[in-house]
């Protein structure tokens, strides 16, 4: 998934979560997640929580660091290397299975 679908999934995703009609507009990479977008805490959660299960992947919240979320581009890379990483054990995992079922 290249990192403009990420991008407008996550505009999709912020829009539900604020359940308002004030357009977001385009999100430009330099917007702050947390300070720019309005968005209180439990909206920031909702996000986090809507980004785990629409992308497939398990943030770890205690290592965590926020700073991924002070723009849409670092986050987007964030959610990119995450879902690479998810996807390459997901691959070892099946060769474990595999190999397991052949013994």
């Amino acid at each position: 998934m290249e990192n403009g679908d990420i991008k407008k999934t996550l505009a999709d995703l912020i829009r539900g979560i604020r359940q308002d009609e004030t357009p977001i507009g385009e999100l430009a990479d330099d917007v702050n997640l947390l300070l720019d977008l309005g968005l209180d805490s439990i909206q920031v959660i909702s996000l986090i929580l809507a980004v785990e299960d629409t992308f497939g992947i398990e943030i770890d919240y205690d290592n965590f660091e926020y700073g991924n979320m002070e723009s849409v581009k670092s986050f987007c890379g964030f959610i990119a290397s995450s879902k690479k990483k998810n996807d390459w054990n997901d691959k070892e995992n099946v060769v474990v299975e595999k190999n397991e079922e052949e013994s």
